[in-house]
């Protein structure tokens, strides 16, 4: 819920370290509640996902429906408002520039003693994400 505050009122100073306390009391109970969900994904796998699912949006998966097949996403893709495809992809194409930019260099040189030296940077294989 919104919190409105007006740096006129006299007790302002007051109701913003209440707000600031608040906000960081809530953070390390977010991270806790997001540390118990990492590691139940990671000791229970797709089970957790599906039970924490359930949980948090009422919505009932199971091992076949984890996956979004390619036929789902191209039947949703031809449902959507073409503006609001189009917004979307503007904002995908500017979010992948932007984190291009920030993209690590490989280094490889050789030391005096002629021994090959460096780091190679290589994307991982797969990931998961969960947006609730």
């Amino acid at each position: 819920m919104p919190v409105r505050l007006d740096a006129a009122a006299a007790d302002f100073g007051k109701r913003l370290a209440a707000l600031i306390d608040r906000r960081r009391a809530d953070e390390g109970d977010a991270e806790r509640a997001a540390a118990e969900i990492i590691r139940r994904v990671r000791a229970e796998g797709d089970a957790a996902v599906i039970d924490l699912t359930r949980r948090f949006d009422r919505v009932e998966l199971s091992p076949e429906t984890l996956r979004i097949g390619a036929d789902e996403v191209a039947t949703a893709s031809a449902r959507c408002d073409p503006g609001q495809r189009a917004a979307l992809e503007q904002a995908r194409d500017r979010i992948e520039a932007y984190h291009r930019r920030q993209l690590p260099e490989d280094a490889v040189w050789r030391d005096d003693a002629g021994v090959r030296l460096g780091w190679l940077w290589r994307p991982i294989d797969a990931v998961g994400l969960y947006v609730p």
